[in-house]
């Protein structure tokens, strides 16, 4: 499987959202400055009900939207139209959620937050971006279940065109099922989120759900950048799901943000 923001204030894009995709080894890949090739055509959107997967595994619309706001969504909404925005590339750097107790994770400080990886998940990319700042990614390996972390400073107060800016680069590597517009999610006072995402496929592997979740605080203007990807197959109960959706919930809270449900 492959690898892999506010309300009407504008600000000049930035090129701080390439900075989730660059230095993946199975991250589409774009030099800075270089014109976007042609977009693979998207197969047309059918109205449907969502894999579970979509229901319960992208944990930002689960917690924010909740499960039967999904349903109605994904069987009404057809991909959305570009909105152009771009994101600094990283460099290398050195470098709870079943129901049954859990052997310890290694809790990672990643700029202004923190998340505890399950003993069982791996850490496979280790990063700096925005000169010193951290961006990590984490799998499960028996399942293919990502997350990828970081804050930025410099995303602009554009978060939805930011959001989709990351639509529109991961989605040209894949032949798109069907897109999650960039939507806002409720936050409390000091905090605004947006989420976003797609579920596709590249040529000859299965489908991939891929989430993203913005979350910027008013106070400085950082933002958390979350990625959840898994496989679209994946059985809504997997432990893997439950502990993506934990430390998501974990980030936000150690941001100084939690989302409302967690």
């Amino acid at each position: 499987m492959s690898e892999e923001p506010l309300g009407p204030r504008r600000a000049h894009p930035s090129n701080d959202v390439a900075a989730f995709n660059e230095s993946d080894p199975l991250a589409p890949r774009r030099a800075a400055g270089a014109p976007r090739r042609a977009a693979r055509p998207r197969r047309t959107v059918t109205a449907r009900p969502p894999n579970p997967w979509l229901v319960v595994a992208l944990f930002a619309v689960l917690i924010l939207a909740g499960i039967a706001g999904l349903y109605r969504y994904f069987g009404v909404h057809p991909p959305a139209g570009d909105v152009p925005t771009s994101l600094p590339t990283p460099t290398a750097a050195d470098g709870p959620a079943s129901p049954a107790p859990s052997p310890p994770g290694v809790r990672e400080v990643v700029g202004d937050t923190a998340v505890t990886v399950p003993s069982h998940w791996r850490l496979y990319a280790d990063e700096l971006t925005e000169g010193d700042r951290r961006l990590i990614r984490v799998i499960d390996d028996a399942t293919d279940v990502r997350l990828q972390v970081a804050t930025l400073t410099t995303v602009g107060t554009d978060l939805t065109g930011a959001c989709r800016a990351l639509i529109d680069d991961q989605g040209d590597e894949y032949a798109v099922d069907f897109e999650v517009v960039p939507r806002y999610v409720s936050m409390e006072e000091g905090a605004v989120a947006v989420t976003c995402g797609f579920v596709g496929a590249r040529e000859g592997q299965p489908e991939t759900s891929v989430m993203f979740t913005m979350v910027q605080r008013e106070a400085d203007a950082h933002t958390l950048v979350l990625r959840v990807m898994g496989p679209r197959g994946l059985p809504a109960d997997a432990p893997a799901v439950r502990e993506v959706s934990a430390m998501g919930c974990e980030a936000a809270a150690a941001f100084g943000h939690p989302f409302p449900l967690c």
